[in-house]
């Protein structure tokens, strides 16, 4: 996944990233699986649809790709939200 994805990082460097950056956590999440699966179930329904009604292209199959690869890996990616406020001067 690194060709894919080169700068994918878990939660805890993020973490130190924002602090290092000047900014506090106020907040973090991490999107739940279920969530995915609800999510991927419409894209492939979506892109199934689109690809009869429109033929196939670059963007459907690179939409596919994200599908195979969620499909493959469930539960090992993710991803994370954080609500960030600068520290010091606006």
């Amino acid at each position: 996944m690194s060709r894919e994805y080169p700068d994918m990082q878990r939660v805890e460097p993020r973490l130190r990233q924002a602090g290092e950056s000047g900014y506090q956590v106020l907040d973090s999440f991490v999107l739940p699986v279920a969530d995915w699966d609800a999510f991927s179930g419409d894209v492939a329904q979506s892109l199934a649809r689109a690809g009869k009604a429109r033929g196939e292209s670059q963007a459907f199959q690179d939409l596919a790709a994200d599908l195979a690869i969620f499909a493959r890996y469930r539960g090992l990616f993710g991803y994370a939200f954080f609500i960030l406020q600068k520290v010091g001067n606006p």
